[in-house]
């Protein structure tokens, strides 16, 4: 038969981030669990089944966390570390109820020195994180789900546990993510150099950039047009001289270091540094505050297409389907696609023939 009814369809929708997570994680998991990673959260089915979407892809390695409340008691667990694909997927094993690691509430970066002044000179970042219970542990090894990001791998190489060696003068910022906590550091290398132009920026420095040494002029010029002088990218802030947005997000690194014309100090290193899963430039674009995750841009229309179908109903099968595509669109003019998005709830009515 054919529909001849009015159906009200509810659907729910959120902001589009970056990636999806699916995963099954079948052991003790039942309809009283829920799954989350990186605050992206979802329902276990009763066969211990679940699918986490929209996790964002840009943390380094984290964990997915169960939380399963039954008769008054509740138990918790987690998966082991895993990293997250851009615009991928991933399936993890079986997750055994027990008890589950705390998650940093913040990182903070120390090290013996942050001043380098030999090449091949080393110094060790030690990584402490602090939980919300207010106790501190040690993360600086990789295997406790720590990774590093080096703002300029010509001045420093970094590695997975978080030795830092000299390569050639300059400064760095090196930040380090341990489940969607954030830390950062600045290490400055100075090798035996002197400052012919006097002009601020060590001459080995200038020569390693394409810089003129005897050029007065060029530690204050900047070639990328991102609001820094050579002398602020190279020294101060350990960027590139001709990458004027260091992390890809479309603001500017000198608009990212300063409260400028969006009002905000966004980080140089991260497309999202509230972790939010939403672009900085995206949330600033829509009103929202890109350093708070709890402020996220919103969707000023919706779209569902098809906007006209038909549903024939087979009398032996009984019911009949047709997917739907749900876009919304931001205050910027982006699209986001909400057709599996959970989030919050609206409700479109669709007239069937």
């Amino acid at each position: 038969m054919i529909l001849t009814c009015c159906q009200l369809i509810r659907r729910s929708f959120a902001l589009l981030l970056t990636l999806c997570l699916a995963t099954v994680a079948r052991a003790q998991l039942n309809e009283n669990c829920t799954v989350s990673s990186l605050n992206r959260t979802a329902q276990v089915k009763p066969d211990g089944a679940w699918i986490a979407i929209n996790v964002p892809a840009n943390f380094g390695q984290v964990r997915a966390r169960a939380t399963c409340v039954e008769n008054g008691v509740t138990r918790s667990d987690q998966s082991d570390l895993f990293s997250i694909p851009a615009n991928g997927s991933v399936t993890l094993s079986e997750i055994q109820l027990d008890t589950a690691d705390p998650i940093p509430a913040s990182l903070s970066l120390s090290a013996p020195t942050t001043i380098l002044a030999t090449a091949g000179a080393t110094t060790q970042i030690t990584v402490t994180a602090t939980y919300p219970d207010g106790s501190t542990k040690n993360v600086s090894a990789s295997s406790t789900g720590t990774s590093y990001t080096n703002s300029n791998t010509r001045v420093v190489t970094v590695s997975p546990d978080g030795v830092v060696t000299a390569v050639s003068s300059g400064t760095v910022i090196i930040s380090a993510l341990n489940e969607g906590a954030l830390g950062l550091i600045q290490i400055r290398v100075t090798l035996s150099s002197g400052d012919a132009d006097g002009d601020g920026v060590p001459d080995d420095i200038e020569t390693a950039n394409g810089l003129k040494p005897n050029d007065p002029t060029d530690g204050f010029a900047d070639p990328d047009g991102d609001g820094l002088t050579n002398k602020q990218e190279l020294i101060d802030f350990g960027m590139r001289i001709n990458l004027a947005d260091t992390d890809g997000d479309s603001i500017a690194d000198g608009e990212e270091v300063k409260t400028g014309v969006d009002g905000f100090i966004t980080n140089l290193l991260l497309r999202d540094t509230d972790g939010d899963g939403v672009d900085d430039n995206v949330e600033i674009a829509s009103g929202s505050d890109p350093t708070n995750p709890n402020s996220r841009p919103g969707v000023t229309s919706l779209t569902v297409s098809p906007a006209t179908f038909v549903l024939t109903v087979n009398s032996l099968i009984g019911e009949a389907s047709r997917q739907l595509t749900v876009t919304g669109k931001r205050a910027d003019g982006s699209t986001v696609d909400l057709t599996n998005d959970p989030g919050n709830l609206y409700v479109q009515r669709f007239e069937c023939l």
